[in-house]
């Protein structure tokens, strides 16, 4: 099955509520005291739907005939 989109993949779609869902947790006041245990949570749960996304862009870039041929900014010619 082919991913078309990030939207169309139920666990990333998953990660990003999940990611919503802890920076809203940790915006309470009554968190506020711990910023470093904050913000170390709000970094792994935007880390998630991160990984997914450049796990997916791997994949697909390694199924691609030109997968290992060396990447040029397209406005400069190949040498």
């Amino acid at each position: 099955m082919e991913i078309a989109s990030l939207s169309d993949f139920v666990t990333w779609q998953q990660s990003v509520w999940l990611a919503a869902d802890v920076i809203k947790l940790t915006q309470r006041t009554s968190l506020g005291r711990h910023f470093w245990a904050c913000d170390q949570l709000r970094r792994a749960a935007l880390s998630m739907p991160s990984n997914i996304a450049g796990v997916l862009k791997a994949r697909r870039l390694a199924r691609s005939p030109n997968a290992f041929a060396p990447q040029t900014h397209p406005d400069k010619p190949r040498r």
